[in-house]
């Protein structure tokens, strides 16, 4: 199984980055992998969605259940998608007078031999990049 970690402070609360993430709608915008993002289901404490990723000749779209801990955790649940296994976590950790400490950890297994081979190395970039994306995001709307 594959893990990735991505750590960023950035100058912002931790509510403010919580939404930003929690505002998966808008992920066409800004996420340049992202080709559509179709909420199904939202409440205080859980969110359901499906994002439909490209890259190069590559698409696949995914589902997750989010469980929602506003403001410091995402938990994301794989509902359907091209991995045997999917796990991943958002945190949002206040730091006294510097914002907040932003943490993506995701542990993924494809779901076949062939796909591993095609879809690992294109979603672990994305998944890499995925942080950083945000921070400049955060940087456009919270200035």
């Amino acid at each position: 199984m594959k893990s990735i970690r991505r750590k960023a402070r950035v100058p912002y609360s931790a509510a403010q980055m919580f939404d930003l993430v929690n505002d998966v709608e808008a992920y066409p915008g800004f996420l340049p992998w992202c080709e559509k993002a179709t909420v199904e289901h939202a409440s205080a404490e859980r969110l359901e969605a499906t994002l439909h990723v490209g890259a190069g000749v590559v698409r696949k779209r995914f589902s997750t259940r989010n469980r929602l801990e506003r403001p410091h955790r995402i938990e994301m649940e794989l509902l359907e998608g091209p991995f045997r296994k999917f796990m991943g976590e958002w945190r949002f950790d206040d730091v006294a007078g510097n914002g907040c400490d932003v943490v993506l950890a995701l542990d993924f297994e494809m779901s076949s031999l062939p796909l591993k081979f095609v879809l690992e190395t294109v979603f672990e970039e994305l998944a890499r990049s995925q942080v950083d994306a945000f921070v400049t995001r955060a940087g456009e709307i919270y200035g």
